[in-house]
């Protein structure tokens, strides 16, 4: 059983004596490597496709506003950053406005959640550097210039989507 007793650059990783651990070699406590290393128990959430080449522009069919929420981790309430495109806004310059977003939001911050990689062409990966469980779920775009996928969003286009009942 592999125990974490935190995430710096003193964490440990404490081993019980199991078959499958005494069969693998893993006996006693690591000790992480110090932080200078890089090492680190961080998560990442990437986006399932690589984004559209940067010097694309949205256009008519993109323009509008996308809405890229984060949610778990111990944030306490889910974060809505919001992006307003227009048809000549590029997609080098969206992942700008969403790079200045996150390192601007002061839950994110505490939550230790960045975009670690934002080049227009690649995909999107946001990082934890606490280790903990997060989400990324982007409204709004509907052409996936940023390749987080599309769907349609609610009302003002809002994250959460209700559909009307009639």
């Amino acid at each position: 059983m592999l125990k974490s007793k935190g995430n710096s650059s003193s964490s440990a990783v404490a081993i019980t004596t199991t078959t499958l651990s005494t069969n693998l070699g893993l006996t006693g406590t690591a000790s992480a490597a110090a932080a200078s290393t890089g090492a680190d128990l961080s998560t990442r959430v990437q986006g399932n496709g690589a984004t559209t080449s940067g010097a694309t522009a949205f256009g008519t069919a993109g323009a509008g506003n996308i809405t890229v929420r984060l949610t778990g981790a111990d944030l306490s309430a889910p974060v809505d950053l919001s992006l307003a495109v227009s048809s000549t806004t590029t997609v080098a310059q969206a992942i700008a406005s969403l790079q200045t977003a996150v390192a601007g939001n002061a839950s994110l911050q505490g939550s230790g959640i960045t975009l670690t990689s934002a080049t227009a062409g690649n995909n999107l990966v946001f990082t934890s550097s606490k280790g903990e469980k997060f989400n990324v779920a982007v409204t709004g775009d509907v052409l996936n210039n940023l390749g987080f996928g599309s769907f349609i969003a609610g009302a003002g286009n809002a994250a959460d989507y209700s559909p009307s009942r009639e």
